[in-house]
């Protein structure tokens, strides 16, 4: 029998030297919000006061718990990390991802302790990866179009669960 909890309390924001309580599912924007760190990026020209967000590597942390269960194996599901990932337990890596699109699903079983989720800035990723397969044609885009705002890190859209 499949049995599901989700994984949302406890989360913390790694911001400078300190840490700031966060939501998950959520984005850093809204937890940088929340704690007063950022202006709201909708009102005036806040969007450009806020651009440095997207450009750093933001980490969410908070405690696997100790799983005690007749099953098999224990899987720790990820709905949608928004983009470039590293996901570690107790240090241990679990795995690296670079699709915003997909679940993630990783064997948690007898693990606890630390859980860390380190998003790379997408714009240092684009560079490292323009570095290796060379320049591209860039989109073509209007003038009027908002759709290629501001890349948000987002701890996914249904949160983790185990």
């Amino acid at each position: 029998m499949l049995e599901a909890s989700p994984l949302d309390d406890g989360w913390q924001l790694r911001h400078g030297g300190g840490r700031l309580p966060a939501v998950v599912p959520g984005c850093v924007h809204t937890d940088l919000l929340a704690a007063g760190v950022i202006p709201d990026p909708f009102l005036g020209r806040a969007e450009t006061e806020v651009a440095w967000v997207g450009r750093r590597e933001w980490t969410y942390e908070t405690q696997l718990p100790a799983v005690r269960s007749g099953h098999e194996q224990t899987d720790l599901v990820f709905d949608g990390l928004d983009t470039v990932a590293e996901i570690t337990v107790d240090g241990h890596l679990l795995g690296r991802v670079r699709n915003m699109h997909r679940a993630y699903r990783f064997d948690v079983t007898g693990l606890s302790g630390p859980l860390t989720v380190r998003f790379v800035s997408a714009y240092a990723e684009a560079e490292a990866v323009r570095g290796k397969v060379g320049d591209r044609p860039a989109p073509i885009r209007s003038r009027t179009s908002t759709c290629a705002r501001w890349p948000a890190r987002s701890a996914g859209t249904g949160g983790p669960r185990w």
